[in-house]
């Protein structure tokens, strides 16, 4: 059986799999990050596990710029060459792109999961499609309709600088400046964004000192037990619309805007009773464009797994993109 490779290295967590010849993906295996110093070691561990030689093709959706050869981890002390990792692995060919590109994928490849539309025209629409994604950093990307198939635009739209669209947001994000002297889009719009913003708001509310995960940030706000956290989850979605927005703007996403991630996954029941659409559409001139363009809260299981195994299917033009 021809088995191809494909990985989803995040910052904290790699997961590695296989993709049989019917497209059936199998043998997923979970690594933490921290414990390798790079994808060679994990990938001949995975395959080692299962008693399986290094396939000959392979793609990793990487939680990084793709630039070149060279891939520099963000939010994690990884990096490596690509061709040199193709190499060591003696692979004949390895795809490797931006993991939230690998995302988009997976949602352009099979039927649309779950949503719930925020705003915009009612059904999904042509058009360039934009996608956000907030984990350990926040991804962007976009996929461009090409040849009756999608070419996919990374980005790194996470270093957007992010301004409030309210006196409150504007205190908030003004407390965070102090500290860091920029407030870019991922600072505030992550994992680790929303503890910034809570601490910030612990701070403007009187309860300095106050500590709390991300995960019980959410599990508060949901509960409306906790008002800082509460506060929290409003001004983070809040926040989001306004870089969601923005992001419409940047690719022209008459398609609509995706959002999805474990922490936006978890707050869809608030975002209909928050700013996000409000801050989404507040671009001033900008606003009659976005007016009619749709955001659509995933809430089915986006992978970039599956992202990555349709990668590698992709036509020759578009693979070369990201090809070793």
């Amino acid at each position: 059986m021809t088995l191809k490779l494909i990985a989803d290295i995040g910052a904290t967590n790699v997961r590695v799999a296989f993709v049989d010849e019917a497209g059936e993906i199998r043998d997923l295996s979970h690594f933490p990050a921290s414990d390798y110093r790079g994808p060679v070691e994990v990938i001949r561990e995975a395959c080692a596990k299962f008693g399986r030689p290094i396939p000959r093709r392979g793609c990793l959706g990487v939680a990084a710029p793709v630039k070149g050869d060279f891939v520099d981890f963000t939010n994690s002390r990884w990096s490596f060459s690509v061709s040199e990792v193709k190499k060591m692995l003696g692979m004949e060919e390895l795809l490797v792109l931006n993991d939230t590109v690998a995302w988009a994928f997976s949602l352009a490849t099979f039927p649309i999961p779950q949503t719930l539309q925020v705003g915009g025209f009612s059904g999904l629409q042509e058009g360039t499609r934009g996608f956000l994604v907030p984990g350990s950093g926040l991804g962007v990307a976009g996929l461009l309709p090409f040849n009756e198939a999608w070419l996919p635009i990374a980005g790194e739209g996470g270093y957007i600088e992010v301004v409030g669209g309210t006196d409150y947001e504007r205190e908030v994000l003004g407390v965070v400046r102090a500290l860091h002297g920029r407030v870019s889009a991922e600072r505030v719009l992550s994992g680790p964004g929303l503890v910034e913003l809570f601490s910030a708001i612990s701070v403007i509310e009187g309860s300095s000192g106050l500590v709390r995960s991300s995960e019980q940030i959410v599990a508060g706000a949901i509960r409306n037990n906790c008002v800082i956290s509460s506060r929290t989850a409003d001004v983070y979605l809040a926040l989001l619309g306004e870089i969601a927005g923005s992001i419409a703007l940047l690719y022209g996403a008459t398609g609509g805007v995706f959002l999805s991630g474990n922490i936006t996954n978890a707050l869809n029941s608030l975002v209909l009773n928050s700013r996000f659409r409000e801050n989404f559409d507040a671009k001033g001139r900008g606003g009659e464009f976005l007016r009619d363009i749709p955001c659509y809260w995933i809430l089915g299981k986006v992978d970039a797994l599956t992202g990555c195994s349709r990668a590698i299917e992709m036509s020759g033009d578009i693979a070369g993109l990201f090809r070793a």
